[in-house]
This record gives C-alpha cells, sequence and structure tokens, in this order.
C-alpha cells in the first residue's frame, strides 16, 4: 500500500516542515504546494502560475507510487488530495504562528521585506491576509474553511499541534500510517 500523506494548515503551522521530515523518513517525495503555485520571479511570490500548469508540473512528483503534498491545495489539486492515505492538519495558536512567519521571512529576505525594501509591499500583504486566519468572515484562508473542508472531504483527518518538534510530528503521523 502506498503512503501518500496530504499535511495543510495556516501559513506556518509547520505543514512544509513536516513534510521534508516525513518525506526523509519515508523516502517518498515531497511536494510542496507554493512551488508550484508561484512562478519563479523575482521578487518571489509575485505572480500566480495557472491552475492547470500547476497540476501539471506536480503530476510527475505526485505520481503512482507514495508521496507527502504539503499547503492548503485543496481546492486546485482536488485529484492528488482524494488519492490521500492521510490527511494531517496541523495547527497552533496565532500569536505564536505569526511571530513564526515574521521570524522565516526576515531570514529568507533581510531587509527586502523592511520599509523601502522591493519586498515591504509583497511581505506587508502577505503578513496582514495571513493574520486573518483566525476570522470566520474572512474569504482566503481560513481555520473555518479548513474545518468545512475537512468535514465535506469525506476522509479522517489527524490534527497535530503545530508546537511540537518536527521529529515529534513525524512520529505521531509515522504511528498512523505505518
Amino acid at each position: 500500500m502506498h503512503n501518500r500523506i496530504y499535511v495543510f494548515g495556516a501559513s506556518c503551522s509547520g505543514s512544509t516542515t513536516l513534510g521534508r521530515g516525513l518525506s526523509q523518513a519515508l523516502s517518498i517525495p515531497h511536494a510542496d504546494s507554493d512551488d508550484y503555485f508561484w512562478e519563479q520571479t523575482d521578487p518571489p511570490f509575485s505572480k500566480k502560475r495557472p491552475e492547470e500548469e500547476r497540476v501539471k508540473l506536480m503530476a510527475p512528483v505526485l505520481g503512482d507510487g507514495s508521496w507527502v503534498l504539503t499547503g492548503a491545495c485543496e481546492n486546485w489539486a482536488k485529484d492528488f488530495i482524494a488519492d490521500a492515505t492521510l490527511i494531517v492538519f496541523l495547527s497552533l495558536p496565532q500569536e505564536l504562528r505569526l511571530q513564526r512567519l515574521k521570524q522565516r521571512e526576515q531570514e529568507r529576505f533581510g531587509d527586502r521585506i523592511l520599509e523601502g525594501g522591493d519586498m515591504f509591499e509583497i511581505h506587508d500583504a502577505f503578513f496582514k491576509w495571513a493574520s486573518q486566519y483566525e476570522n470566520p468572515e474572512f474569504a482566503g484562508r481560513s481555520r473555518h474553511r479548513h474545518e468545512a473542508w475537512m468535514k465535506s472531504c469525506g476522509k479522517p483527518a489527524l490534527r497535530l499541534d503545530g508546537r511540537l518538534t518536527r521529529e515529534e510530528l513525524v512520529v505521531q503521523v509515522l504511528r498512523i500510517s505505518a
């Protein structure tokens, strides 16, 4: 039987980190939705790929074997997610998640995200967008939408606390998927 694991949550909940850990532990391919959603531009995260192109690029990685898919892509990668043998939802308190987000973006982009930097507006808009996750009225990615999707997807989801270490999270998933 194949391990096909879909891991998702809010931005900076740890889904990509867990996906990498599972990929290493199981020696299976890992695809992160951000790598397919965005075209490679400078500044990054400024041009979306068309949905059909994302799916076409992802298909060789998420072929007939085992895989790990990470990121919130339930709206455009439905066919892949339908084949998942395990769905994992990561969450953590908003304050900690936003601290992680600020730290990650600062480490990635440095002064480019500060006022006057070429990525300031992109970063500011992204941070405001990510801050709305707990708002049930928000039309973008939100806990409310994720909860609704989990109820409607027809598969149980393993809920994990993103405050755990990567190693602890991997162990939790391996207990279920083995």
